[in-house]
């Protein structure tokens, strides 16, 4: 096949024209030979993004850092050589937060787990086990925010929920607070 294309004649004469230049054997350029580059595993994959990452950070490109940490930590959660608590923590960390970039994600999780807890103080969770949803949501909703108290009486299992909730829900905003800075940064 010929990439030659006919020159275009300027008064009938030669051609001087853009395609003058080309050859008529010119041919269309070859692939390059397939090279077979080894299996990476997930932790290989991790370091060179952290690196890529670090090199990104270094030129203030914050976007393109963020988006290379999420990498890594990806490549981290489907790595094997790291152990089943280390993956399991960082499924949680993606699964709650995705990785600190996403707050919706822990705003989400943070409203899950208020409903949740009052699905489970209606019933067991106030001493005296008549409770309507609302005030059970109030609560659970108060606890969860750092800085209210709440007053209410609770039973035993009440008390476990509230402690949960007074750990769990702070740790919640500050990840969405995280993922929040990481935006503006950008």
């Amino acid at each position: 096949m010929s990439w030659f294309v006919e020159p275009r004649k300027a008064n009938g004469s030669g051609g001087s024209g853009p395609y003058a230049a080309i050859p008529a054997t010119a041919s269309a350029p070859q692939p390059a030979s397939i090279v077979d580059l080894p299996a990476l595993r997930a932790s290989q994959v991790a370091a060179v993004y952290r690196d890529l990452r670090h090199s990104l950070e270094a030129r203030s490109n914050q976007p393109g850092a963020s988006d290379f940490y999420y990498g890594a930590m990806q490549m981290r959660r489907y790595s094997e050589d790291a152990g089943f608590m280390e993956r399991a923590i960082l499924r949680t960390y993606w699964f709650v937060s995705g990785y600190g970039l996403r707050g919706l994600r822990a705003l989400a999780c943070l409203g899950a787990l208020a409903l949740g807890a009052a699905w489970v103080m209606t019933p067991r969770g106030f001493a005296d086990h008549h409770t309507p949803f609302s005030r059970a949501l109030l609560f659970s909703t108060r606890a969860v925010i750092p800085g209210l108290g709440n007053t209410e009486a609770l039973s035993d299992a009440g008390k476990w929920i509230e402690i949960g909730l007074h750990v769990t829900g702070p740790v919640l905003l500050a990840l969405a607070v995280l993922a929040l800075r990481a935006r503006v940064k950008r």
